[in-house]
């Protein structure tokens, strides 16, 4: 990638020859990413896509600031996170919103319940106004009138939308995505998938999604890059995507051609 050793200042996060071993020490053990550099522009919605093993949850949770690098350096809102204290980081982590492959909703709490744990652990809001953003950011995702349900009564489609929506109720400058359609049923993943758009396109919130669907992603994403194991082999809009030569990105674009 272009300039990749240069931090932007303009990117809302950004990697610099990023490594990241399992055992988290440098040439030991199972190295997940190899040299990767990747920029995100405020405001854009950019996508990774990849096979299942390739990187990608790792590369959102370095991103975040829930992993450290191995070697190279991370960047968030502009700051050098690689070697931040977790008190400092913890202030950059809260301007971003986690959606998890999962879900990852509290069973035991109601759909309302879950989207206003953030605020009641972080905004110091009370409980009834915790409940009235809730409530406020379900109908953002298209689920008004659903917040006395538990998850367990929703379809998978509708739990990740309730997903969505606890990620954005600290309003986040930044959302990452990680697998938000997987295992959905065709009709569900066109309904999430309409919610990111829509949401990018309102709210100017960036970005990034990773995916190993690869409609998705380029139907989502304005810049998508390609993740072939630990490494980043392609990055450009969907365009330039299908006109690229490498042998990786041509497989890819094949199967799901042949998909279609």
């Amino acid at each position: 990638m272009a300039d990749s050793d240069t931090v932007a200042v303009s990117c809302a996060a950004q990697l610099v020859n990023v490594g990241w071993a399992a055992d988290g020490l440098p040439g030991q053990g199972k190295e997940i990413l190899k040299g990767v550099s990747l920029k995100i522009p405020a405001g854009g919605l950019v996508g990774v896509m990849g096979p299942s093993g390739a990187g990608k949850t790792t590369l959102l949770r370095l991103m975040a600031g829930l992993l450290r690098p191995t070697r190279g350096r991370a960047f968030l809102f502009g700051a050098d996170i690689t070697d931040m204290p977790e008190a400092k980081l913890n202030s950059l982590r809260r301007r971003t919103g986690f959606v998890f492959q999962s879900a990852a909703l509290f069973d035991s709490m109601t759909v309302l319940e879950n989207v206003a744990f953030p605020l009641l652990e972080h905004a110091r809001l009370s409980k009834r106004e915790a409940a009235q953003k809730a409530d406020e950011k379900l109908r953002l995702v298209g689920l008004e009138g659903v917040g006395h349900l538990m998850p367990a009564q929703l379809s998978g489609g509708m739990q990740k939308r309730v997903g969505i929506a606890r990620a954005l109720s600290l309003d986040p400058e930044l959302i990452l995505y990680d697998e938000p359609t997987g295992e959905l049923d065709p009709m569900a993943a066109e309904a999430v998938e309409s919610v990111i758009k829509d949401l990018q396109a309102k709210m100017g919130v960036t970005c990034v999604l990773v995916s190993h669907d690869v409609r998705a992603v380029l139907r989502l994403s304005e810049m998508a890059a390609v993740l072939h194991e630990g490494q980043i082999v392609a990055v450009g809009s969907p365009d330039e995507l299908a006109g690229c030569d490498h042998r990786v990105v041509r497989a890819m674009l094949s199967r799901q051609t042949r998909a279609v």
